[in-house]
């Protein structure tokens, strides 16, 4: 992997987030980028620095509610609402439907995208309601045991709560605690998806959300390229 490509991969992936105006996605994609790109306080007082990139607060971003976003907005909701109902079965004729059609938003991103995203709790919830999450997504996998869309979406979700622990600041901001709350929760993410990688059904985000887990775990570039 050439220098610098692990941002870059960060940057598309923020402004894949940024078209389609999830908070939640934006969040971890600033978490990534702040900890790639600055890792002191001194980084952030250069005239070149992430300050200028990278607002204190991802909820300051101003966004334009556009066709697209609706559509995004309308799946990630029922998407949302299968999952709080537990059905599953609904669950899975969502992803699956958007996963065999590749259907995508005018940008290119695929819709299957925003049925993952759409489980994942808001940044801002308790970590109970995080943890509540957590227990669903396991009685998702226990009810669909040849579901490939049940352990992508915890592990996902793993990856996500990560990302919540460790918090979007510098390097030096960062806890004991918060770090390695972090790595436990994306190593269980990277578990959850080894696990599954047999399963006959297989799906894209598996890959996405596995490069996430690998970022955060600082993998070097031949095990990120691998993968």
């Amino acid at each position: 992997m050439k220098q610098g490509m692990v941002p870059r991969f960060c940057k598309k992936w923020l402004i894949n987030c940024l078209q389609t105006h999830d908070m939640k996605k934006i969040f971890v994609g600033l978490a990534i980028l702040t900890a790639l790109l600055g890792c002191s306080k001194q980084g952030n007082s250069t005239s070149h620095g992430t300050s200028s990139l990278i607002p204190a607060n991802p909820a300051e971003i101003t966004v334009i509610e556009t066709a697209e976003t609706k559509e995004w907005h309308k799946i990630q909701a029922e998407s949302a609402g299968f999952f709080a109902a537990k059905n599953f079965d609904k669950l899975e004729d969502l992803a699956n439907n958007y996963r065999t059609s590749k259907a995508s938003i005018a940008s290119g991103i695929w819709k299957l995208e925003a049925v993952y995203t759409g489980i994942i709790p808001d940044v801002n919830k308790s970590n109970g309601d995080w943890q509540q999450s957590l227990v669903t997504l396991h009685d998702w996998i226990q009810a669909k045991p040849v579901s490939i869309t049940a352990p992508v979406a915890l592990a996902d979700t793993l990856v996500a709560y990560g990302w919540k622990a460790r918090g979007s600041g510098y390097a030096d901001t960062i806890t004991e605690t918060g770090q390695k709350l972090m790595e436990k929760r994306l190593i269980e993410a990277v578990q959850v998806l080894q696990q599954a990688e047999n399963l006959k059904q297989k799906c894209p985000q598996y890959w996405t959300v596995m490069m996430s887990a690998a970022l955060g775990l600082g993998a070097n570039n031949s095990q990120f390229e691998s993968i």
